[in-house]
């Protein structure tokens, strides 16, 4: 057995809930989505929206991609520099298509653009973070 196997066998079964850890990541997912909700309503006109709207799917899709992939970019499973990958090329995907059509504004673009890009990467980070702290560490 590899000392990862042996580091979740020594968390699980740790007293915890995971009913409070999953509770604790559905808080966090509203959030996510009131904040994201409120910068997309703001938007002035009705092309906005929608810009802006695509732009957190595409980040969504972006982000998960890099960080997810089976190597990740670099080929080694560095998944520090897929996480940073992951939150830097939608920010600049958003920034740049700010930029180029000039219909959303720059700070609203670079916001959705990089909330998209945590909506998965950062979401799997806070599902293990709330199941060591809170829950049994297995998520069975």
């Amino acid at each position: 057995m590899g000392i990862g196997a042996d580091l979740v066998l020594a968390v699980c079964g740790s007293g915890g809930s995971d009913g409070v850890a999953v509770f604790i990541v559905g808080i966090v997912v509203l959030l996510w989505l009131l904040a994201v909700g409120a910068v997309i309503r703001g938007a002035e006109a009705n092309s906005e929206r929608v810009l802006l709207t695509g732009l957190v799917v595409i980040s969504v899709v972006i982000g998960a991609v890099l960080f997810f992939g089976p190597e990740g970019v670099s080929g080694d499973g560095d998944y520090l520099t897929r996480f940073f990958l992951a939150l830097l090329i939608p920010g600049a995907v958003g920034g740049g298509v700010a930029l180029l059509t000039q219909a959303v504004p720059v700070g609203r673009a670079l916001f959705v653009s990089v909330c998209g890009a945590l909506f998965l990467t950062g979401g799997a980070f806070l599902l293990l973070f709330a199941s060591l702290l809170f829950g049994t560490g297995c998520l069975e």
